[in-house]
């Protein structure tokens, strides 16, 4: 192998080359600090593996994950209002025209007066009470006990054997005296049937029933007397 001669304006003198060795011993050195430089970067955990453990801790929690956002403002949240400016009034001003004071209907103004305490008087006002409620006539509570005994006897009959085998029929009229606590004071079957049968079964009816409804409060009298239609009528 032949050497081939040095030549260079610069540097007469020919360079030194780099032995092997050399290049093996910087190309370790450049390894090692690439190591040294790196080794913090390392120790750190990957983005993706802590965003997959967020999430998972979220999801095992009961949702998918969910960005947290402040809770909005209520709309019904009132803001205190400023009080209103008082204006002063002109000294020539005519006084202030007081509203008209009417009493409400049904209101009697009273003759007597109390004191307000400012040295000036103020009318009372009273309420006329209510009228009564109209009371029902002594006819018409009459009529009403007439139609419940009425009820109330026709319900206890038996029809006699004997009448309906040979087609008795009638109307007979019970007198009762009722007292207010609806005790059965007198009986008095003041209209026969027309058939003794049937008269008779009035009467077992009659000493049965000793005692009806109370007399209503808005009746007069103290005691009631009443007749009783009773029919039999074969179907």
């Amino acid at each position: 192998m032949s050497v081939i001669p040095w030549s260079s304006a610069i540097s007469p003198a020919r360079p030194p080359i780099p032995a092997n060795w050399h290049w093996a011993l910087g190309l370790a050195i450049a390894t090692l600090i690439l190591v040294l430089a790196s080794w913090p970067l390392a120790q750190q955990e990957p983005l993706g593996e802590e965003t997959e453990e967020a999430e998972r801790i979220v999801v095992s929690l009961g949702g998918p994950p969910q960005r947290l956002e402040a809770p909005p403002v209520p709309q019904d949240v009132q803001t205190p209002e400023e009080p209103p400016v008082a204006t002063e009034r002109d000294p020539d001003a005519p006084p202030p025209t007081p509203p008209d004071a009417r009493p409400p209907p049904n209101w009697t103004q009273a003759s007597d007066r109390l004191s307000s305490g400012r040295g000036a008087e103020r009318p009372v006002i009273r309420r006329d009470p209510p009228p009564p409620a109209p009371g029902r006539s002594t006819a018409e509570i009459e009529n009403r006990l007439t139609s419940i005994s009425t009820r109330l006897y026709s319900s206890r009959l038996v029809y006699p054997q004997g009448s309906l085998l040979i087609g008795e029929e009638g109307v007979g009229r019970l007198r009762i005296v009722i007292a207010r606590a609806g005790d059965i004071l007198e009986w008095e079957l003041v209209q026969s049937t027309g058939h003794w049968r049937l008269d008779h079964e009035i009467e077992r009816v009659a000493r049965r029933i000793t005692r009806v409804d109370p007399l209503p409060a808005d009746y007069r009298g103290s005691r009631a007397e009443i007749t009783i239609p009773i029919s039999f009528i074969i179907q």
